[in-house]
C-alpha cells in the first residue's frame, strides 16, 4: 500500500505541473550530451565522455545513433507493434464509490474510486482532451516506453455518500478542474449516484515509474529517455479540437527548432537526441499511424482526419531535422460523407463524447460578403446626404460667376457689332467666385487599415463635425478651342469628432443607431462617467466609495470598450492649385500644380486594455508641392502624381491607469479629472500634473510618386525623419529614420467605381460615389498589391561625421504580397514565388493547409539586415565588386548578346548578367563620397545600392555581400481565415540566420515598443502618407 501511495504521489505532483510551453532544440551540437548513452565498447557514458567522443577531431562519434540505458521508462524493441492486453483488466463499471480528487494538470480531473466488485483502488480520469493521453500512451508503448494501464470506458456509474457530496462534484469539482460544464460527461443523475461518459480508467501499478503519457517531471532533464520525448510531444500536441491541430509540428527559428508541447519540464534535449527518436519513428508507417489513432477512441470520422494530420506533421519533423527518408503520402482534403469535409471536420459534438472535436465557425467581420456590401453602400448613401445638404451651405456659386463673366461678354459685343457693325473677337478674360462655404461632416464607415492613428485592422468609423472654407476660384476664358485653366486659393478648417471601435460583426456594425453617428453624444457619454468618477473621491464611507468607483469603471467600459478610441482633431489648411487642360472629342489631359499647408491638432483617447487609457496629443505641420498629370476618357485613364512634402509634428504619450482597486491605483480620480479636463476643454494642465509623458518629435521630408493606369496601381514613397524621444524621465535620445516604398497592385474597387460615377453623372449631378484611387490595393473589395520596403534606423549623432553619424545601423527589406481574399492553390503558388525569392524554404504547403482560405490577407517576408551587415554595402568594394563579375561573366558569358557594342546603352539587368557591374561601382563611389562629405542623402543612396544589389544579383550574391552572419530572415501568415476552427491566429514561418544585432527590428522599432506607442502615432500616419 505505501508504494502504491508513493506512486500516487509522485503522479499527482507530475501532472500538477503539466502545462504548455516551447522547446527550442539548437541544430548545432552546442548543447551537453545526456548522460545515459550506451556505447557498444564503452558502455554507459556519461555527459563528458559523450562530449568528449563527439568532438573527436579525427573520428567523431555521431551521439544520435546510441541507444539510452534500459531502465523501467523505456526498453529498446525490435519492432514496432503495440500490445493494449494491459488495459483489458476488469472494472465493475455499476459499482465504483467515490473516494476524492487527486491534484492534476490544469484542465485534467483525476479523482479515485473504490471497485466493489473487484476490491482495487482505480483512479477515473476526465478531460477534455482524454483521447490525447490515449494517442500518447500508443504511440510511446509502440517506441519501448513503459506505459501503465489506461482503459477507456464508454460509461461508468459513481455513488457518493451523500447528495451534497454529489451536488459539490458536479456543481465545483468538475467545472473547476476541467474547466468545461458537467453536461458534458453526465448522462445519468440519481439521488446518490450519477453516470459519466467518455472516461478513462486506471489501475496504478505497483512499480515506482511514472507514466509518461501524462508528462515528465517538472525539472531539467538530463537522460535520452525523457529528453527525446519532445519529438512524441510535439507530434501529438492536441488540444480537444482536431480542426485546430496544425499540418506542422515543426518550424526553424534561430537556427534552432521551435517545437510546441504540453509540459513545463525544461526538457534540454540536443540535436542528437531528437534524431535518436526520429530514427525511430521515420520506420512508422501509414498502417502504424492508423493504429495508434483507432486505438485512442476516437469517432471515426475524426481518426480519419487525424491520421492525415499526423502523418503531415511526421513528414515536418523530418524535414526540419533533415532525417534522410521519404515523406509518407497524405490527404489534406480527406473526406467522409457530410460530417467530414475538405479536411475539415463539420460537426461539433459526437454522440457518447465529453470532447468537442471540433469548435465551428468563430465570428468574423467578413462571414457574409453581403454585409460588407451593405456597409459599404450605407456610407455612399449618407456621404451623398451630407453632400446634398452641404451645397446649401454655399454662399457662392461658381457657375454664377462664370455666367455673369458670359453675359458682360455678349453685352460687349453685341454693344461693339451695334456700334461698328462688327463682331468683336473673343480676348482671354478671367472671372473671379469668392469660396465661402461651411460644411456638415456626419459619415460612419467600415475602415480597412489603419485610420485616423489607430492600427486596428477592421474598424468601424463614426465621424461628426463641420468645416469652414474661404478663398476664391479664378477661371479664364477665351483660351483656344480645347484649352481650360483654372487657378484656387483656398483655406479650410475643420474641426471633426472620431469615434473608432473595432468590428467583430459586420451585421452588427449595420444595426447600430443613426445617432451615435453624432460622436459629441458619445464624447458627453465618456465625460460623464469621468466626471462621476473624480466626484467620488471624496466619499468618506470608503466601502460605499469602492462599490461606486467599480459600477462606473464599468459603465465607462460600456461606453468605452477595449480597442475603441475617440479622436478629436482640428485640421487647418491653406492651399493654392492651378489646373490647365486640353480636351478633344471625349478625351481630356490636364495638369494640376497645388502648394498646401496642413496645421493639425489632435486628442486621441485610446482604450488600450480594461485598465489602461493611451492619451495622445499631437501637433503637425506639414508643406507639400506636387503635379498631378491625367488623361481622361469618359473616366480616369491614367494619373501622374508627384509630391513633396517638408514638416514636423510632436506626440505626447500619457498612460492612465483607470483600474477600480485605489490600493495598487491609488491616483485613480486624478486621472479621472485630467481626462476630464481634457476632453471637455482641450487642457492638459491637468495630465501633465498627473504624469510625466513620453514625448515625441520628428522632423520630416517625404517624396511621393503615384501613377495608375485603368485599375492598376503603382505607388512609391520615400520618407526620412530626424526623430527625438524624451522619456518621462526627462532623458533625451536621437535616432534616423528612413524608409523607401514601392507598392504595384489593382484596385479594382476604384476603377468599378469611376465607371459607376459615369453612368451616375449621366442621370444626375447629384450623387457620385466619393473614391479612394491611392489606397492600398489590398484593402479594397477584390483588390491585390505586392509591396517591397527598405528601412533604415539608426541612432542619430549629429556632431558626428561620416558612417558614424549613424550609430546601431539597421536595414530591414521587406516583401509583402496582400489582398482582399486568397484561395489555398493560389496561396501554395505565392508562397513558392517568396521562397523561390529569399533561397530558403520560409514557408511550406502545410502553411496554406492551416491557412486555407484566406480574406484581408498578408504575406510577408523580412530580411534585417545588423549593423555590420549594413556597412558591408559599403565595405564590398571595387576589386570585390570586379570579382564577383567575373564570376557572373564565367557564368552567363555568351560571345554574341555580351559583346561590348550590345551591351552599349543595354538595361542594367543584361549588363549584370554579363559581368558589367560598374553600376554598382558607380553607385558605391557616390554613396561612400556622400558619406564622407555628411550629405543628408548619404542614407537614401545607401538603402539604393541595396535596391540595386538587391535587384539584380542572385540573392545568394546579395547574402553574401551582406555576410551570412549578419542577416535575419523570417516571415508570417496572417488574415481572416475562412472555413477553419481559428479565425486570425498568424502563421509564423522557418527564419534564416540569427539575431546578432543589438534591436533585432531596429532602435527606433524597439523604443517605440518600450512606449508602447501606436505605430500610426509614432509614425505620424495621421499628417504623412502611408503606403
Amino acid at each position: 500500500m505505501y508504494k502504491l501511495l508513493k506512486i500516487l504521489i509522485l503522479s499527482s505532483f507530475l501532472c500538477h505541473f503539466a502545462g504548455a510551453a516551447v522547446e527550442r532544440i539548437p541544430l548545432d551540437s552546442s548543447r551537453i550530451p545526456s548522460n545515459d548513452l550506451v556505447h557498444p565498447e564503452l558502455g554507459v557514458l556519461d555527459a563528458e565522455q559523450a562530449w568528449q567522443l563527439q568532438n573527436d577531431e579525427i573520428n567523431p562519434l555521431d551521439l544520435s545513433k546510441l541507444d539510452p540505458q534500459a531502465s523501467a521508462v523505456w526498453k529498446n524493441k525490435e519492432d514496432l507493434s503495440l500490445d493494449t492486453s494491459s488495459d483489458y483488466f476488469p472494472v465493475t463499471t455499476n459499482g465504483l464509490i467515490y473516494l476524492g480528487v487527486i491534484a492534476s494538470q490544469s484542465g485534467t480531473l483525476r479523482f479515485s474510486v473504490l471497485d466493489e466488485g473487484t476490491g482495487n483502488v482505480l483512479t477515473i480520469v476526465i478531460d477534455k482532451n482524454l483521447h490525447t493521453f490515449f494517442l500518447r500512451r500508443n504511440l510511446l508503448r509502440k517506441l519501448g516506453y513503459n506505459i501503465g494501464p489506461m482503459k477507456y470506458e464508454k460509461k461508468i456509474n459513481v455513488r457518493f455518500n451523500s447528495t451534497e457530496e454529489k451536488d459539490h462534484f458536479l456543481e465545483r469539482v468538475i467545472p473547476e478542474n476541467t474547466f468545461g460544464a458537467p453536461s458534458r460527461w453526465l448522462v445519468g443523475d440519481s439521488e446518490f449516484s450519477i453516470d459519466l461518459q467518455d472516461a478513462m480508467v486506471m489501475l496504478p501499478a505497483y512499480n515506482e515509474h511514472y507514466n509518461v503519457a501524462f508528462g515528465v517531471p517538472p525539472k531539467s532533464l538530463k537522460s535520452r529517455t525523457l529528453r527525446s520525448l519532445i519529438i512524441p510531444y510535439a507530434l501529438l500536441n492536441l488540444d480537444e479540437s482536431v480542426n485546430v491541430l496544425s499540418w506542422k509540428a515543426a518550424r526553424i527559428e534561430e537556427e534552432s527548432v521551435e517545437l510546441e508541447h504540453f509540459t513545463l519540464a525544461d526538457m534540454n534535449p540536443t540535436i542528437d537526441d531528437a534524431k535518436w527518436m526520429l530514427n525511430k519513428i521515420k520506420f512508422m508507417t501509414r498502417r502504424d499511424f492508423e493504429e495508434i489513432v483507432y486505438a485512442s477512441h476516437y469517432p471515426k470520422e475524426v481518426a480519419m482526419l487525424l491520421v492525415e494530420k499526423l502523418i503531415s506533421r511526421r513528414n515536418s519533423l523530418m524535414r526540419v531535422f533533415a532525417i534522410d527518408i521519404d515523406d509518407i503520402t497524405f490527404n489534406s482534403k480527406i473526406s467522409s460523407g457530410e460530417i467530414l469535409k475538405e479536411g475539415r471536420l463539420l460537426q461539433e459534438r459526437f454522440e457518447g463524447y465529453g470532447s468537442r472535436f471540433a469548435y465551428g465557425d468563430p465570428d468574423s467581420p467578413f462571414k457574409e460578403f453581403k454585409y460588407s456590401l451593405l456597409s459599404k453602400l450605407q456610407s455612399d448613401v449618407l456621404e451623398n446626404l451630407v453632400g446634398r445638404a452641404n451645397r446649401e451651405l454655399q454662399v457662392f456659386d461658381i457657375n454664377d460667376a462664370r455666367l455673369d463673366y458670359y453675359k458682360e461678354e455678349f453685352q460687349n459685343g453685341l454693344d461693339h457689332f451695334v456700334e461698328t457693325g462688327e463682331f468683336l473677337e473673343q480676348e482671354v478674360g478671367a472671372w473671379v467666385s469668392p469660396i465661402v462655404n461651411g460644411s456638415l461632416i456626419l459619415s460612419r464607415d467600415v475602415v480597412v487599415g489603419n485610420h485616423q492613428g489607430s492600427d486596428d485592422l477592421v474598424q468601424t468609423a463614426d465621424t461628426f463635425g463641420y468645416g469652414v472654407s474661404l478663398g476664391a476660384n479664378v477661371g479664364f476664358e477665351g483660351l483656344p478651342v480645347g484649352y481650360s485653366a483654372l487657378m484656387k486659393g483656398e483655406v479650410n478648417y475643420v474641426k471633426t469628432y472620431t469615434h473608432l471601435k473595432p468590428v467583430q460583426s459586420l451585421k452588427a456594425s449595420l444595426k447600430e443607431p443613426y445617432k451615435n453617428m453624432v460622436v459629441t453624444l458619445f464624447k458627453k457619454d465618456v465625460l460623464r462617467e469621468l466626471e462621476n468618477l473624480s466626484n467620488i473621491e471624496n466619499l468618506s464611507d470608503e466601502e460605499i466609495r469602492e462599490e461606486k468607483t467599480k459600477a462606473i469603471i464599468d459603465d465607462l467600459s460600456k461606453k468605452l470598450g477595449v480597442g475603441e478610441s475617440l479622436v478629436i482633431s482640428d485640421r487647418l489648411t491653406p492651399s493654392f492649385m492651378a489646373r490647365g487642360g486640353y480636351s478633344w472629342a471625349n478625351t481630356k489631359i490636364s495638369l494640376t500644380l497645388s502648394s498646401k499647408s496642413v496645421l493639425v491638432k489632435r486628442i486621441h483617447i485610446y482604450r488600450s486594455s480594461a485598465d489602461l487609457i493611451q492619451v495622445y496629443i499631437d501637433k503637425g505641420e506639414l508643406g507639400e508641392l506636387g503635379f498631378v498629370l491625367g488623361l481622361d476618357n469618359y473616366i480616369p485613364i491614367t494619373r501622374i502624381d508627384f509630391s513633396r512634402a517638408k514638416g514636423k509634428y510632436k506626440v505626447e504619450l500619457y498612460n492612465v491607469n483607470i483600474d477600480s482597486d485605489i490600493t495598487t491605483n491609488p491616483d485613480l480620480y486624478k486621472g479621472a479629472s485630467a481626462l476630464h479636463q481634457l476632453i471637455q476643454d482641450g487642457d492638459k494642465e491637468l495630465l501633465e500634473n498627473y504624469q510625466s509623458p513620453y514625448k515625441l518629435e520628428n522632423n520630416f521630408r517625404d517624396t511621393s510618386t503615384k501613377y495608375s493606369f485603368l485599375n492598376w496601381r503603382l505607388k512609391k514613397l520615400k520618407k526620412r525623419g530626424k526623430i527625438e524621444i524624451t522619456t518621462p524621465e526627462n532623458y533625451e535620445t536621437q535616432f534616423y529614420k528612413y524608409t523607401h516604398e514601392k507598392q504595384v497592385g489593382a484596385n479594382n474597387w476604384a476603377f468599378g467605381r469611376d465607371i459607376v460615377n459615369y453612368y451616375l453623372n449621366q442621370i444626375t449631378e447629384f450623387i457620385t460615389l466619393r473614391n479612394e484611387p491611392w489606397k492600398n490595393p489590398a484593402r479594397t473589395f477584390t483588390g491585390v498589391s505586392s509591396t517591397q520596403s527598405f528601412r533604415f534606423e539608426s541612432r542619430f549623432q549629429d556632431q558626428a561625421s561620416g558612417r558614424n553619424k549613424y550609430a546601431d545601423s539597421f536595414l530591414a527589406m521587406e516583401v509583402r504580397k496582400e489582398g482582399w481574399k486568397i484561395k489555398e492553390k493560389k496561396l501554395k503558388k505565392v508562397i513558392r514565388e517568396l521562397n523561390e525569392q529569399f533561397g530558403a524554404d520560409i514557408f511550406s504547403d502545410d502553411d496554406a493547409n492551416d491557412a486555407t482560405t484566406l480574406k484581408l490577407y498578408s504575406i510577408f517576408v523580412n530580411l534585417n539586415i545588423y549593423e555590420k551587415g549594413v556597412w558591408n554595402l559599403l565595405n564590398f568594394d571595387e576589386d570585390k565588386i570586379k570579382e564577383m563579375a567575373r564570376r557572373y561573366r564565367r557564368l552567363n558569358y555568351d560571345r554574341r548578346h555580351c559583346s561590348a557594342t550590345r551591351l552599349n546603352g543595354a538595361p542594367i539587368a543584361k549588363k549584370i548578367k554579363c559581368g558589367n557591374f560598374q553600376v554598382f561601382i558607380d553607385k558605391r563611389d557616390k554613396c561612400e563620397s556622400k558619406f564622407n562629405s555628411n550629405k543628408d542623402s548619404a542614407v537614401s543612396c545607401l538603402v539604393d545600392l541595396a535596391i540595386l544589389y538587391e535587384s539584380y544579383l542572385e540573392f545568394k550574391h546579395f547574402k553574401e555581400i551582406l555576410g551570412k552572419d549578419n542577416i535575419f530572415i523570417y516571415g508570417k501568415i496572417t488574415g481572416f481565415r475562412e472555413e477553419s476552427d481559428i479565425l486570425t491566429k498568424p502563421i509564423d514561418g522557418n527564419s534564416q540566420g540569427k539575431i546578432t544585432g543589438k534591436y533585432w527590428n531596429g532602435p527606433v522599432e524597439e523604443v517605440r515598443t518600450k512606449m508602447k506607442m501606436q505605430a500610426n502615432e509614432f509614425n505620424g500616419s495621421w499628417l504623412r502618407e502611408s503606403i
